[in-house]
């Protein structure tokens, strides 16, 4: 996902019908459920509803009741922010621009807008989600006539809070990992989530542990790639699942020496400071791994990269059930659209697009998670300890 910081609510005042239109446009075009609206009715009604409304905020909610009809779990609107916020100046994609006039004042030599010759002087008219989500369609009006240029997307730095951290502790022959979500952080390409996780995993095997509990029951998403990373050794070099988005053709995820691909592009490694990758022995030692309600996104493609693994089983309740690749649009006003766009494919090719369900359900409450009343650990260590590989030590 990228994270989007331009509020163009300064750049574009948008009819409010003509933003409705635009978003379900858009809906249509790019959400892996689109063929399960009813689209002729639903545009009929929503432009009923939006008859009086004098503000794109007047629509939000008939969007967001679209957005409903999904079902998915994945999709949903985040507003822009407030007038007041807005009519700060700002910069964006190197456009430093006055908010009062929408003028650009400056534009940063080799910055995004350069590239793509938007120039000082130049007034924008028009802003417009690209369809790829990576992308803004800029409409600028300079001497002659208007032109709209398609302007890369910055993607902002935010680190990892503590509380972002994977945490990690060793039960007796067992080692225990915890991953957190991570929403919000960027933490790519080199990951500090991923290296913490991996430091854990080599103190571990350094101490004799002869299996894994892999916890992802606070997992509630965010960047999936440092957490596929992090987790990397377990799972094991080679494809660890794909993305496929509507009508096209799955993108494999691949885990290999320390770092995680999708397709040809390196989206999250180990920090180049940190050593070699962890490696588990062969055979392979046997893994539990945890879930939950709040096991969410992200960190159910965490969980879904385990599946076709020899020697693996889930504990506790079943997920979220917000699986699928989302892509985040910047709409005209500087509200955000988050809509799921894809699904997942675990390595053996099964599509997964449905909570998931654990091998062994066993109770639990928030407050038992990594206590000494934590059932569900219990009950997953002393599965640990019947396995072959750990009845011997």
């Amino acid at each position: 996902m990228t994270s989007l910081l331009l509020n163009t609510s300064v750049l574009a005042q948008a009819d409010p019908r003509t933003f409705l239109s635009t978003t379900l446009d858009l809906i249509e075009h790019r959400a892996y459920r689109a063929a399960s609206i009813d689209w002729p009715t639903v545009r009929r009604q929503a432009l009923i509803q939006a008859e009086h409304a004098r503000t794109t905020s007047d629509v939000y909610p008939v969007i967001t009741a679209v957005l409903a009809q999904l079902d998915d779990h994945h999709s949903y609107l985040l507003p822009a922010p407030p007038t007041s916020a807005a009519a700060q100046p700002q910069v964006f994609a190197g456009m430093h621009i006055r908010s009062d006039e929408h003028t650009i004042d400056q534009v940063d030599v080799g910055s995004p807008a350069d590239h793509v010759g938007i120039k000082a002087g130049d007034v924008i008219t028009d802003v417009k989600p690209g369809l790829d989500g990576a992308t803004v369609g800029v409409t600028v009006k300079r001497s002659g006539p208007t032109q709209t240029v398609q302007v890369t997307l910055p993607v902002p730095t935010v680190a990892l809070r503590a509380d972002q951290l994977p945490q990690g502790k060793i039960l007796g022959k067992v080692g225990y990992l915890q991953l957190p979500g991570n929403d919000g952080a960027t933490d790519t390409p080199e990951s500090v989530y991923a290296t913490t996780a991996q430091k854990l995993i080599r103190t571990q095997l350094k101490a004799g542990v002869c299996g894994w509990v892999v916890d992802l029951r606070t997992d509630t998403g965010g960047n999936s790639y440092p957490m596929l990373t992090a987790l990397g050794p377990l799972y094991g070099e080679g494809l660890v699942l794909s993305n496929q988005e509507r009508g096209q053709t799955p993108v494999p995820v691949i885990y290999s020496h320390g770092a995680t691909t999708f397709g040809q592009q390196v989206l999250a490694r180990l920090k180049a400071t940190s050593g070699i990758p962890a490696t588990l022995p062969i055979p392979r030692p046997p893994i539990a791994v945890l879930i939950g309600p709040r096991t969410l996104s992200s960190g159910e493609y965490a969980a879904i990269a385990f599946h076709g693994l020899k020697n693996v089983r889930t504990f506790g309740l079943p997920t979220g059930g917000a699986i699928g690749y989302q892509t985040r649009f910047l709409l005209p006003d500087g509200a955000t659209l988050l809509l799921g766009t894809g699904v997942e494919l675990d390595r053996t090719g099964h599509v997964i697009d449905a909570a998931q369900l654990p091998d062994v359900t066993v109770a639990f409450t928030e407050r038992e998670i990594g206590t000494s009343d934590d059932g569900v650990l219990n009950v997953a260590s002393t599965w640990l300890l019947r396995q072959p590989g750990c009845q011997h030590l």
